[in-house]
């Protein structure tokens, strides 16, 4: 009995190893999934001919022109589209960045990793990376951002996702310019390197406003965004309230949202 004891341990040891080493590689074969994610400020194209501002990592509309002190936004989180290589796309809401490197904002990430999806909601105050909140998301949820300076200096970021009837709210410190504010679909910052955007469906917003209830197209200068490079992004005009505009893979812009 006892050899046989024996050779059954030496058996599991053995099947053992190779499970560990299976498992172990697992967990590490998808290192960029790993690295730090930042949504920063503008990245402008010097001398771009073009209708639009042109971009390498921003889609969407800025305003600019007053003192910006709240940012609210809606949208329905768009379905990634599963493609070799890693890919990666944000939609947020922001104030700061535009001009300056004071960029406070919060969103929601869809990503290929791998070959799988990822979503997942943020918050982020340059020059610190993304951090992700306890908040899921998943394709096709209605989430609204709010960014609000309460007093100089600080600030209470709001991300509700009206699908699943959750809300997270964070305070922070930071101290803003408060020069602009951003409506954006972005090419985010992987690891040190600017990603390829993902593709994705339409991403749609809606209900965006300034200092609590100024709509986008009477907030300042707008500034629509075209983001350009290997993959692109083109926003459409403003809907008929002016509050929305939609942004679609491709350099034809798509028709705004229809309120």
């Amino acid at each position: 009995m006892k050899p046989v004891f024996l050779m059954r341990r030496v058996l599991i040891l053995l099947a053992a190893g190779p499970l560990a080493g299976l498992a172990a590689l697992s967990s590490s074969s998808s290192p960029i999934a790993a690295a730090a994610v930042t949504h920063g400020a503008l990245h402008p194209v010097a001398g771009a001919v073009s209708a639009l501002l042109q971009s390498t990592n921003w889609s969407g509309v800025a305003v600019t022109g007053g003192a910006y002190t709240r940012a609210t936004g809606s949208w329905v989180v768009p379905t990634v589209k599963v493609t070799t290589g890693n890919r990666y796309a944000a939609d947020w809401v922001g104030i700061g960045g535009y001009s300056s490197k004071d960029l406070i904002q919060a969103g929601t990430s869809e990503e290929i990793v791998s070959g799988h999806a990822n979503y997942y909601a943020w918050t982020e105050i340059l020059p610190a990376p993304e951090s992700k909140i306890s908040l899921a998301v998943h394709p096709g949820d209605s989430v609204t951002v709010d960014v609000a300076e309460a007093s100089v200096g600080s600030w209470t970021i709001t991300v509700s996702n009206h699908t699943t009837a959750q809300v997270f709210t964070k305070n922070l410190s930071h101290a803003s310019t408060n020069s602009s504010a951003e409506w954006i679909h972005e090419a985010p910052t992987v690891g040190g390197a600017q990603a390829r955007l993902a593709s994705t469906s339409k991403a749609t917003f809606d209900h965006g406003t300034v200092n609590g209830s100024t709509v986008i197209g009477s907030a300042g200068a707008n500034h629509e965004i075209e983001l350009v490079g290997l993959t692109r992004a083109t926003p459409s005009g403003l809907d008929s309230d002016r509050d929305g505009f939609a942004v679609a893979d491709g350099s034809r812009a798509p028709p705004p949202p229809s309120s």
